[in-house]
């Protein structure tokens, strides 16, 4: 990407700023591989699920801020049907640069995460973190070269959000405005292919 302070999802989950540290602890608590190994003999002291609870949020949040907004929905566009044609070079030849407006969309994207919980310098179990992101964009733009996505202009947008572990709603991120200004050239080019079936239209801008 083109610059260095790019919206992430890690920045997009903690709109609200409330850490979920807590119910991840608890979660941790509960599991039934971790109670098994402490039970059997893992010592344990007074403050060590806090610290759990902590590590797993620190792990989730660095594996989220590696993910920006503008590649992961430029990602999921790669797919688009209304891009098929921009990937043919009988219609669009080498070296044309196409702006393509796709007005309001909402987009859906899905990430599992799997944490690690340690307990007397050995792994006890691994919990997976189910979290799904729903992007609501008012006026979506693509520049397309040779059949890639090469630049995005989202401008402002919607983010809603909520995790779950082990069949448990850890948080939930009501409906929130998000800016992501500019637009982002990709150093890597998305090539545009398949279908997508998540994308829903919202209708034109």
């Amino acid at each position: 990407m083109s610059t260095n302070t790019e919206a992430t999802l890690g920045a997009a989950l903690y709109l609200d700023k409330k850490p979920m540290r807590e119910q991840l602890a608890e979660v941790a608590r509960t599991s039934s591989k971790l109670e098994a190994k402490a039970k059997a003999g893992a010592v344990l002291a007074p403050t060590f699920w806090k610290h759990v609870g902590g590590e797993m949020e620190s792990v989730a949040l660095d594996k989220l801020n590696a993910l920006s907004v503008a590649g992961v929905l430029a990602q999921g566009w790669a797919t688009a049907q209304e891009l098929h044609e921009y990937a043919d070079p009988a219609r669009h030849p080498a070296g044309e640069r196409s702006v393509i407006p796709l007005g309001n969309k909402k987009t859906k994207h899905p990430y599992k995460l799997q944490v690690d919980l340690m307990a007397a310098g050995k792994k006890v179990a691994t919990l997976e973190l189910e979290i799904t992101f729903e992007f609501a964009v008012q006026a979506l733009e693509l520049g397309v070269v040779d059949g890639c996505i090469e630049s995005i202009a989202l401008g402002q947008l919607e983010v809603s959000a909520t995790v779950e572990c082990e069949g448990k709603q850890l948080k939930e991120l009501s409906l929130r405005k998000f800016d992501v200004p500019g637009e982002h050239h990709f150093e890597h080019p998305i090539p545009i292919t398949g279908r997508d079936h998540r994308s829903v239209d919202r209708g034109a801008a």
